[in-house]
């Protein structure tokens, strides 16, 4: 029963982040625009984005300190 209603929740988590531009390879394309361009996935983008500058200075800032 419990791997039951894990399969449940985890299907319902799929449907409800579910919106229109994912597999959709029509006259508007798939394109990479569409993880920038929607609300959804500008949040990630955005994390994922800070992320990579925070690495990329901390690096920078290590080596030139070791320097």
């Amino acid at each position: 029963m419990r791997k039951i209603l894990v399969f449940a929740f985890l299907l319902l988590s799929f449907v409800t982040i579910a919106h229109p531009g994912h597999g959709d390879h029509g006259d508007s394309g798939f394109t990479i625009t569409h993880y920038f361009s929607t609300p959804v996935h500008m949040g990630v983008s955005f994390a994922i984005l800070g992320a990579v500058i925070y690495f990329i200075v901390k690096a920078i800032r290590k080596k030139s300190k070791n320097a």
